[in-house]
């Protein structure tokens, strides 16, 4: 079962969606970052560049596959050094028609500063909700879904932390984290987004709630938003590249509130 399929819709219809999209998630960041300039002076925006190398099994047509996630996260700019990277080994169950289960767990080592570095580990359950696919026989919802793809992704995560550095007093903590996304994929110079040579544009926006007191950390999430395009180049082979803005609070020094700019190439590989 395929959760890429999008046939044929109308122009006029899928341009209309994706203007309402954009519309939506720039109102959406406007709101955070208003609120933070009345609350708190912002700390100057970091540049980071990020990496995600995905590797798929067996493909999207079963309904089990496994991931295996490698992202290396480099600071570029901001006032101290910061580099993370992250191992994600992930199971999918692909339920019939509009819900994958997702289980997961992160393993990530991060240098937080010039003083501190930490080991991570965070096992994550969730569910992606599919709300557009499989209503194609439904009009007019069914014309829009041929083009566009829109999900919601609700996880809940337990992150442990180990701390390592003259910089820290703490030598473990962890915290439960609730995070909620809505995203979609729409397909630009064809609907069926799995066929080979389509560019498609992705497009998402993520909260993330800490369950009683944070972890310290220096980008500890708050609100995250992505846009980019994205290339089937064949079956075997997916590309991404997205601009990121997280919205963050550095809970290692007193929560004063952050932001960070960070490009983003993804590259997922199905066997």
């Amino acid at each position: 079962m395929t959760r890429t399929g999008f046939a044929g819709a109308p122009r006029g219809r899928a341009a209309a969606g994706l203007r309402g999209l954009l519309l939506a998630l720039a109102l959406l960041a406007a709101v955070p970052d208003r609120v933070h300039a009345q609350d708190s002076d912002d700390a100057a925006p970091s540049g980071q560049a990020w990496g995600d190398f995905r590797l798929v099994w067996p493909d999207q047509e079963e309904e089990w596959l496994f991931r295996l996630d490698l992202k290396p996260l480099v600071q570029f700019s901001g006032d101290q050094k910061w580099a993370q990277f992250a191992v994600v080994p992930a199971a999918v169950y692909q339920a019939p028609k509009y819900l994958d289960l997702i289980g997961d767990v992160v393993a990530a080592y991060t240098v937080q500063n010039d003083d501190v570095e930490t080991l991570e580990l965070a096992p994550r359950i969730g569910a992606r909700v599919h709300l557009i696919s499989d209503v194609r026989d439904v009009r007019p919802a069914g014309r829009l879904a041929n083009r566009v793809g829109l999900a919601t992704t609700l996880r809940l995560e337990h992150r442990h932390f180990w701390y390592y550095g003259s910089g820290t007093t703490d030598d473990y903590s962890n915290d439960w984290r609730f995070r909620a996304r809505l995203e979609t994929r729409i397909g630009l110079n064809r609907a069926d987004r799995s066929q080979s040579g389509t560019w498609y544009l992705f497009a998402d926006a993520e909260a993330f709630v800490t369950l009683g007191d944070p972890n310290p950390e220096t980008f500890a999430e708050q609100w995250r938003f992505r846009v980019g395009p994205g290339l089937t180049a064949n079956r075997a082979w997916r590309f991404e590249l997205l601009y990121i803005h997280d919205i963050t609070r550095n809970t290692l020094r007193d929560d004063f509130d952050a932001s960070v700019n960070a490009i983003d190439l993804r590259a997922h590989r199905y066997f």
